[in-house]
């Protein structure tokens, strides 16, 4: 009879062992089987079957992580929430592994909405949840040891911007500390720029300082394009957290006029959608 129960015993641990393996890490993998080949020598960033190097030469790979919204220490109940922001974090990274291997990208940008609390989060709390941000998309080393660009902008659960009021600077400046200007204009290679807006629920969207602040970054921008090929087509590619179409139709053609953007990449819905606007009819 003991032997019996040592045996079903040795089952149980075994099965759950492999359970656990199952859904916890061959699930991830498993999954990555399916996507589409990108990695192909007839692609269009390879020559003569070899894979083009130089970025300015060929189209760049882009990798999208939108609202990973890292869970905080304040919401979630004293007993479980250790468990819940090690086993979120877990999945993030996983995810992220297999996702960054799979498009081996040029860049990587983070669309907003990086923290769950961040309007919540004393200054200590934001350094924490910092340094998880970093243990799981280890940013730092995938710009200096590997050369992919690295682009944060804000989210309304980052610096708020959802209701009136919920916004302040020092939130602001606070995500600025950790992640660069909240607006900028990066210059990614000799064709392709990338336009950082932080404009939310409640501002007033493309108008008066918001727009001067962009056109002054555009105009330092085009000062400074002395050194690029002329005899190549220029892209600016904007990025912001929530959607741009949605508002006045006349603020969006301000900002496709200033900008000459051919592509709006957004976050915050957490869905994939494409939507394909005529220039001479917004």
């Amino acid at each position: 009879m003991r032997s019996i129960f040592k045996n079903k015993l040795k089952f149980l641990i075994a099965l759950s062992a492999v359970v656990i393996f199952f859904n916890e890490v061959a699930v991830y993998w498993l999954a990555s089987l399916n996507w589409p080949s990108i990695h192909k020598n007839s692609l269009f960033y390879y020559k003569n079957g070899s894979i083009i190097h130089d970025l300015n030469d060929r189209p760049v790979r882009l990798l999208l992580v939108a609202d990973p919204q890292l869970i905080g220490e304040n919401d979630e109940p004293w007993f479980i929430g250790w468990l819940a922001r090690w086993d979120a974090d877990r999945y993030l990274r996983s995810c992220f592994v297999l996702a960054n291997s799979y498009t081996k990208p040029d860049a990587t940008l983070y669309l907003g909405d990086l923290f769950d609390e961040g309007l919540k989060a004393t200054d200590e709390q934001m350094d924490r949840y910092f340094k998880r941000f970093e243990s799981i998309f280890h940013t730092h080393k995938m710009f200096h040891d590997y050369g992919i660009k690295q682009i944060f902008i804000s989210g309304d659960n980052d610096v708020g911007g959802e209701y009136f009021g919920d916004r302040n600077n020092r939130l602001e400046k606070r995500f600025e500390k950790y992640f660069g200007p909240n607006v900028d204009m990066i210059k990614f290679n000799s064709y392709i720029k990338f336009l950082k807006l932080d404009l939310d629920y409640t501002s007033n969207f493309y108008s008066g300082n918001n727009r001067k602040h962009v056109q002054s970054l555009i105009n330092k921008n085009v000062r400074n394009e002395n050194d690029m090929d002329d005899d190549k087509e220029k892209y600016t590619i904007i990025l912001n957290h929530i959607s741009l179409i949605r508002t006045e139709p006349e603020q969006l053609f301000n900002l496709n006029k200033d900008t000459g953007s051919g592509l709006i990449i957004k976050g915050d819905s957490h869905l994939v959608n494409i939507k394909l606007l005529n220039k001479e009819n917004e």
